[in-house]
């Protein structure tokens, strides 16, 4: 049985991440980044800062970034979410 949570965010586009230390996330700033398997995540803000986030097959992180970096990134199969 699966349950509907009204709380949770509706998005309503989705692109493909590539991984790059250089070059911004190709449909713009992401509002969400879902993530089809697991490991770890470099994510570049809005400002230029990082963090390195461990994430699960199925995880959405709910971030505003630019980039996802390819150094420190061995999740996989990643989907920028868009409201």
């Amino acid at each position: 049985m699966s349950s509907l949570h009204t709380d949770s965010p509706i998005y309503t586009r989705a692109a493909t991440i590539t991984k790059s230390d250089t070059v911004a996330i190709a449909s713009g700033p992401t509002d969400a980044i879902h993530v089809g398997g697991a490991g770890t995540l470099t994510v570049v803000f809005m400002d230029d800062s990082t963090c390195q986030f461990t994430v699960a097959v199925g995880d959405i992180l709910n971030v505003r970034a630019k980039r996802v970096n390819l150094t420190g990134s061995a999740a996989t199969l990643l989907s920028a979410l868009y409201l």
